[in-house]
Parts: structure tokens; C-alpha cells; sequence
């Protein structure tokens, strides 16, 4: 685009602020944009950062006003570089979806809580119709771990710890599904990272059913 930030007056004479605010906001939304006024407008200022403004500048303090762009640039490439981050995230996620339906027998999306417990954030049809399970009934018995054989539970509990260091894992274990019935399976399961690669973000995993 043309600007790499907008230093703007709120008082326009054929607008203001946070009209050209919003117009900007639309077409470029992570383009800095601050305000630069002779007056006070606290109201009117707490309404641009709702919408998205960076800082204000009040002109009797113009000398910051160097430091303001500068660190609106910075925040602007942080903001741009999460956004990118976070689109190839869901590129990925979608497929990993479509390959987990076409290569396997059942699918799931476990996400990594902040506390590092695991929650069940999708399972495909035909891991319902195998298991018995819907996401749904799995997030009520509020452990992902519930319907896993009590005697495979310490080959399942190796595996978060692999997750966390980034590492794929394969494991064959046996389930009690929902109508009592005992199911073994062979599991893959690959962990993806934040778009900065710091932290395990979810785990991807697919199998098959080999009892």
C-alpha cells in the first residue's frame, strides 16, 4: 500500500479523526494510524482506541511524537507477522483435515490448555461412529483420557510429554467404547507450534482401528 503509517489531525475541516480512522481501519488494518491535536478529546479518544488507534500525540508534546511512530511500527509488523502467523496455522489445520479423511479410519484436534491439559476441539464423523463418541460427550466426562483402557492408561500418559517437545508419536492401545466394547488402535499424532515456534499450540491425530 502507499503509507507505511498515517499521522493525522482530529480535527479536519472535511472530517475528523476517527471517521478517517475507520475508512483506514477497512482497507489496512494493521497500518499505524495517530492523532495529532492542540486539544484534549478524551472521549473521542478512548472511541479511536476502541476502533484501533495507536497513540495520541497532543501538540504541546511534539518531540514524542518520533517515538510514537516508532513503536507503532514496530506493534504494526508484530501485529502483521501474528496474522500471517495465524492464517498458514489454519491453512494447516484445514489440510491436515482433509488428509487425515482420505488416509485414515478416524481423526482429531486435541488443543494444549495454558495448564497443559488436553481438550478435544474436533473429531471427525467416523471417530464417533467407531468410538461411539461425539466431542461433545468426551469435553462432558472432562478428560480425553476417559475412555481409554485402564490398562494402556500409562502407555497414553507418555505421549503429552513427546507432544510438548514437538515430537510425532505412534502408539497402539485399547478403547472401551461407548457401548462397552473394547476396540484396539493404532494412533498417530503430530504436534503443531505457535507461527513463532515457541510453544505447542495443538495435536493433530488420525488411526486406525486394528483389533
Amino acid at each position: 500500500h502507499p503509507f507505511d503509517v498515517v499521522v493525522s489531525k482530529y480535527q479536519l475541516k472535511w472530517s475528523n479523526g476517527l471517521r478517517v480512522l475507520k475508512r483506514i481501519r477497512r482497507r489496512f488494518p494493521h497500518t499505524p494510524v495517530i492523532w495529532v491535536s492542540s486539544a484534549s478529546h478524551d472521549k473521542a479518544i478512548a472511541a479511536g482506541m476502541k476502533a484501533g488507534l495507536n497513540d495520541f500525540v497532543s501538540k504541546r508534546h511534539l518531540q514524542r511524537l518520533f517515538t510514537a511512530i516508532r513503536d507503532s511500527l514496530e506493534q504494526a509488523k508484530r501485529s502483521q507477522q501474528d496474522a500471517y502467523a495465524l492464517q498458514a496455522l489454519k491453512a494447516a489445520e484445514q489440510r491436515y483435515r482433509v488428509l487425515s479423511e482420505l488416509t485414515s479410519d478416524y481423526a482429531y484436534l486435541l488443543q494444549i490448555e495454558a495448564d497443559g491439559s488436553m481438550v478435544c476441539e474436533w473429531v471427525n464423523e467416523r471417530f464417533t461412529a467407531i468410538t461411539g463418541y461425539t466431542r461433545e460427550a468426551l469435553t462432558c466426562q472432562g478428560d480425553w483420557t476417559s475412555f481409554i483402557h485402564a490398562e494402556d492408561l500409562s502407555i497414553v500418559s507418555q505421549r503429552p510429554p513427546r507432544w510438548l517437545m514437538g515430537q510425532t508419536d505412534i502408539s497402539e492401545f485399547r478403547i472401551i467404547t461407548q457401548r462397552g466394547e473394547e476396540r484396539w488402535f493404532r494412533d498417530y499424532t503430530c504436534p503443531v507450534r505457535d507461527g513463532h515456534q515457541r510453544y505447542v499450540l495443538r495435536v493433530y491425530g488420525a488411526g486406525q482401528e486394528i483389533t
